[in-house]
């Protein structure tokens, strides 16, 4: 059975290939700006249920949690917490650059340490087997 296809309708037959590939680009990029929209409204509803928590609300008071909700929400930050921020910043830079310096210290001895074993192994080896012995054995029978 033998299908002939006029040109006219190959062209056709390619547009519609085009445009199905761009529907499902567009298609795909929808779908990721949806999955990170969604992501955003999640960790937005876990903050906010973190906020009206009882133990947040005992520990800090309705009005200051109102409050701070509210300064977020018109994008005014307290500059109490800035300075918090600044500080906590602050130190766990300090930390972080004691481990950075460790882990490169780490990184940089491990090796040299195998190599000074594997060399001292090959010495070793070579040292038992071309032992030559200067003293005359009087035990040997």
């Amino acid at each position: 059975m033998q299908i002939t296809i006029s040109q006219e309708q190959h062209i056709l037959l390619n547009d519609l290939k085009k445009e199905l590939l761009n529907i499902k680009q567009k298609s795909i990029r929808l779908s990721f700006k949806l999955l990170f929209e969604i992501k955003s409204l999640l960790w937005q509803f876990l903050i906010s249920y973190k906020e009206y928590s009882l133990a947040n609300i005992r520990q800090r008071g309705l009005a200051e949690v109102l409050m701070t909700r509210a300064l977020r929400f018109f994008g005014l930050e307290e500059e109490q917490d800035k300075t918090k921020a600044k500080i906590i910043q602050q130190k766990s830079n300090k930390k972080n650059t004691k481990l950075s310096f460790r882990k490169l210290i780490r990184l940089i001895l491990t090796p040299l340490y195998w190599i000074i074993l594997g060399l001292k192994f090959m010495s070793g080896a070579r040292k038992s087997q071309n032992k030559v012995h200067k003293f005359k054995n009087v035990y040997k029978e």
